[in-house]
């Protein structure tokens, strides 16, 4: 975005590009990066900012981390999980009530941002795409519970005599316990949210706002014991792997393509998930590792430049794979021959061998094979 200040004689006199670089992070055009390092940078005038902001500028973390060999080796020797690697590190700039309500706010914000995509009245999203909502209708679907057993048509049955040769097509079939399904809506409701303007939580990107919000829903819904406990247990443990894509590579689609948002969201949801579930700070890598491996490569080629297609239901298959992962994780002894680092630097050499066309610039992939009209 390109500011330009003009005079009352209309003569421009001074101008400023800043870039959006994913993740909610801007940068001004002639900002030099350290790897990594992405911040919204700005000059000011020091002796305006309070105490409190200065004092926490000027904090170092506890227990500092790079990478997922440091952060495990500090859970290793502190005995700690590594939400509470991040919890002792965040007391170093709040009091545990700031902590807690913050962590709070954010899930509420979350959870509001679920519950509006499911209760929305309007039939399509704005666009010219003509996308129809789809969570108020599943949501609908569930809470109704599914209908009743069809009875076998028995002249669906083909004759063996006949038709030995052929499998029969069966009557469709319902699933008794519709978790999955649940968590599928959860990340269409959000992300329908952002996809029309709604409030959402960027984690880590708008465009991949949905899996971390559905996965720890789910969570709660189907498996927790202890709310409060659990939120922080997860989103505590999502931003610590978050912090390390953050510095390792990129959470922006523009320089990743999908695999640094979607496939972030993805990576971090299957630690939390992980986490919740009890798993030590080895199998939580894992998950984590996995979640991202299996993502490396995802291209982002939205149609017609709108966060809607592939973007929503790719959020939905993100949530689904991020619990595959941490149950894969979790049966296993933590024990894996491809570390979270090796897969962190792996995403970031794919991101930047990546066509650009492929990384949000709707000019591959399905923004140019699916016909607008």
């Amino acid at each position: 975005m390109r500011f330009i200040a003009f005079n009352e004689h209309g003569d421009p006199l001074i101008t400023s590009e800043f870039f959006s670089i994913g993740g909610g992070f801007v940068i001004e055009a002639t900002t030099i990066q350290q790897h990594g390092d992405n911040l919204f940078y700005k000059s000011y005038d020091k002796s305006s900012v309070d105490s409190q902001r200065e004092k926490q500028d000027k904090a170092v973390a506890v227990l500092p981390f790079r990478n997922a060999e440091e952060l495990l080796d500090v859970c290793k020797r502190k005995r700690m999980t590594i939400a509470q690697v991040v919890y002792c590190n965040e007391l170093h700039w709040r009091t545990p009530n700031q902590i807690k309500n913050k962590i709070m706010d954010i899930w509420n914000t979350m959870n509001q941002s679920i519950r509006n995509g499911c209760m929305n009245t309007e039939e399509y999203l704005p666009g010219n795409l003509k996308v129809r909502r789809r969570a108020p209708g599943l949501y609908q679907k569930l809470i109704n519970g599914p209908p009743p057993p069809k009875e076998m048509d028995n002249s669906l049955v083909p004759s063996i005599t006949s038709y030995k040769n052929v499998i029969p097509r069966w009557p469709q079939k319902q699933i008794m316990s519709p978790a999955l399904d649940y968590l599928s809506l959860y990340a269409i409701a959000v992300n329908e949210e952002n996809a029309s303007g709604g409030r959402v939580v960027t984690a880590p990107t708008n465009g991949a706002a949905g899996v971390i919000p559905a996965v720890l829903k789910y969570i709660l819904e189907f498996i927790s014991e202890n709310h409060a406990q659990d939120i922080m247990e997860f989103l505590f443990t999502s931003a610590a792997i978050g912090m390390l894509y953050k510095r390792g590579a990129s959470i922006s689609a523009a320089e990743m393509g999908c695999q640094g948002e979607v496939g972030v969201a993805c990576s971090v949801s299957a630690a939390g998930f992980a986490a919740v579930m009890g798993a030590t700070p080895e199998q939580v890598e894992n998950a984590a590792e996995i979640g991202m491996e299996h993502n490396l490569g995802l291209t982002c080629d939205p149609i017609d430049g709108l966060v809607q297609i592939p973007c929503i239901e790719r959020n939905a298959l993100g949530a689904v794979k991020a619990i595959t992962a941490a149950q894969l994780a979790l049966n296993g002894d933590g024990y894996h021959r491809v570390t979270l680092d090796q897969v962190i630097e792996t995403m970031r050499q794919t991101g930047l061998d990546m066509q650009s066309k492929y990384k949000e610039t709707s000019q591959g992939g399905l923004a140019v094979n699916v016909p607008l009209c």
